[in-house]
């Protein structure tokens, strides 16, 4: 691991927070919820939360947080103390945005650690992160974008983590490789509460050099927690700790896995099929370009299969290995009592969808993914509609 703490009680931690509160803020004050989560943890002098709020047309006046520019904010035991009201309304989906954030925090706020989370929607790793409400419904922060934007950033992270639906999986993990330590993702769709944040930051307060897996234990098992007991538990909750050291294993494991079991892969239709109504972003909306979608959509829509079910559930003698590498990757996972076909991490076959491949194309690709496999994905969109689902 790159980051070492002294644990000698000089630690320091920044926390950055990119709050793109969308309509889930506007329509649910659901950002707002969150960040009084924040405010409510314990604080220590050692540890700086720093909050950028963009991509939404009314915040809730608790805060005072302006809906007309993007601002800056520290949160504190008393509230959010405005450090930069200068900006103007800025695009969560362009890759500046981010790393002019973290940029600013390390040099306002530098620390021994630094942790950054992305809070707002997200669409796995085709679509990406941050739907914004003053962009169009189709824009996100992609995952190749994402590797711009910490690139330029500057900073290496203890943790990246993601508040938002989908984004634990292979891909993402390769596309983060190179810039963090560890990632905290959800593999399916969150509910509106997300995450619950008072506890690990208090944890994260009380000692600023924690252990990254008993911090993440304290995240997990809190959120897990929230969510069994909120009004849309229906919709479910996963939570995972994935170490990335364990991507360059896991990569070739899956490479390996997918082409030696290619007859069976596209013999049956793999996808996961769960509904959510929770955090939904419109771009595969029903009503398109819609900000206020309640209906359903399907992990299916989103290429979303998990990698521990195919691991268990197609006989190969490369089961095993992909087996191992993934109870390597994956530290630490939580999943609502309704999860069942869920495990932690996700890898994208494009079933029977030419226009999510040509997309896919285009990000994995510019993600560094090896063109042979983004090639060999193609296969799965001749598939036909009428292919049996397999029964997990």
């Amino acid at each position: 691991k790159k980051v070492q703490m002294r644990n000698d009680g000089t630690d320091t931690v920044t926390v950055l927070v990119l709050m793109n509160g969308s309509d889930l803020e506007s329509e649910y004050g659901e950002a707002t919820a969150d960040l009084v989560e924040m405010v409510r943890a314990e604080k220590s002098d050692r540890v700086t939360i720093l909050v950028e709020t963009v991509g939404t047309k009314q915040w809730d006046k608790r805060f005072g947080i302006s809906s007309r520019r993007s601002e800056r904010y520290r949160v504190t035991a008393s509230g959010l103390e405005l450090l930069d009201g200068t900006l103007r309304q800025l695009d969560t989906t362009v890759p500046s945005t981010l790393s002019d954030f973290i940029r600013w925090g390390a040099q306002s706020y530098p620390a021994d650690r630094y942790i950054l989370l992305l809070w707002d929607h997200g669409g796995g790793p085709v679509y990406g992160f941050g739907y914004d409400e003053y962009q169009p419904y189709t824009a996100s922060l992609t995952i190749d974008e994402m590797q711009q934007a910490l690139l330029d950033g500057g900073v290496y992270f203890d943790v990246i983590g993601m508040d938002c639906c989908l984004m634990s999986s292979l891909e993402v993990c390769f596309a983060l490789y190179d810039y963090c330590d560890y990632t905290l993702l959800s593999e399916d769709f969150e509910p509106g509460c997300g995450w619950a944040h008072t506890g690990w930051l208090s944890a994260l307060a009380k000692n600023p050099a924690i252990e990254t897996e008993a911090l993440a234990k304290v995240a997990i098992d809190d959120s897990i927690r929230v969510a069994e007991r909120s009004s849309d538990e229906e919709d479910g909750m996963t939570l995972a700790l994935i170490d990335e050291s364990y991507i360059a294993l896991l990569y070739p494991a899956w490479i390996e896995f997918a082409y030696a079991n290619e007859d069976a892969l596209l013999k049956k239709n793999y996808s996961q099929l769960r509904q959510s109504t929770g955090r939904i972003h419109p771009r595969l909306s029903r009503s398109v370009g819609s900000w206020g979608f309640t209906g359903n959509s399907s992990l299916e829509d989103y290429g979303i299969t998990d990698m521990l079910s195919l691991a268990a559930n197609i006989d190969s003698p490369a089961s095993g290995a992909l087996s191992a590498a993934l109870d390597q990757a994956i530290v630490y996972f939580g999943a609502t009592s309704g999860e069942t076909t869920l495990s932690g991490l996700s890898v994208t076959l494009p079933y029977g969808d030419a226009s999510f491949y040509q997309e896919l194309r285009r990000v994995f690709m510019n993600a560094g993914v090896d063109e042979a496999y983004v090639t060999w994905l193609q296969k799965f969109v001749s598939v036909e509609s009428g292919t049996a689902y397999y029964d997990f």
